[in-house]
């Protein structure tokens, strides 16, 4: 009971329930320390207090042992997410965002998830994509950035196609270096140059991922959609 009822508070994201999440989810994982479900809603509730070094390792705890159903891990992916860029974990965070629209596209905390990460992740992505020339410079990625990208590129898509903190990115615009500041920014990376790394990117991710049956790969459907945007 104590878990469902921060369970659910957190799923408001309503901050003046943090509190509230914080003494349900806590009193419950002193009772069962080790049970999944609470491990997860222990640490969403750490991370969503801004306490993500104290809430990432249960949530990785809760990620290894979680359902394999879709909808589960995917909500446990998308916290997870979070708390990886509260931490400064990038690569982390675009694995754990990748995972929950490849889990469940429709995950219920996709848009606020994506809120969350905001803008600084347009310049992130940018700056490994786009050279000082403004072109593409996939070759130069690691083992470990390359894989990573298909999330990175979904990400940089789903924010520039959709409102972020209230803003509709143009193709003009341009995102400076720490993303405090979207528009006219002499220095920033343009919008356009950013869509159009996604989308290549997304695009020979999907041409790999092609099975020898000539069906796509788990999740491609969702990649190939958002290169049509």
């Amino acid at each position: 009971m104590l878990n469902n009822l921060a369970w659910s508070a957190l799923m408001t994201f309503d901050e003046s329930l943090l509190e509230d999440a914080d003494r349900w989810s806590a009193a419950a994982a002193e009772l069962l320390p080790v049970e999944p479900a609470i491990s997860s809603t222990r640490g969403t509730t750490l991370v969503m207090m801004g306490r993500a070094e104290e809430g990432m390792p249960l949530l990785a705890r809760a990620y290894r042992t979680a359902s394999s159903h879709g909808y589960h891990l995917a909500l446990v992916s998308g916290f997870g997410a979070i708390g990886a860029a509260g931490v400064g974990d990038h690569l982390l965070m675009r694995q754990r965002y990748g995972d929950m629209i490849t889990q469940d596209p429709r995950c219920p905390i996709r848009r606020e998830v994506e809120q969350r990460l905001g803008p600084s992740e347009l310049v992130r992505f940018a700056s490994l994509v786009i050279d000082e020339d403004g072109d593409l410079d996939v070759a130069a990625f690691t083992d470990e950035e390359r894989a990573a990208l298909p999330a990175t590129a979904t990400l940089a898509l789903a924010l520039l196609n959709g409102d972020v903190g209230g803003h509709r990115y143009d193709d003009d615009d341009r995102i400076d270096a720490d993303a405090s500041k979207v528009g006219d920014q002499p220095r920033g990376v343009r919008v356009q140059a950013i869509r159009a790394a996604a989308r290549h990117v997304l695009v020979e991710h999907a041409l790999e991922s092609w099975t020898p049956i000539n069906r796509p790969a788990p999740g491609m459907d969702a990649w190939l959609q958002l290169c049509s945007i």
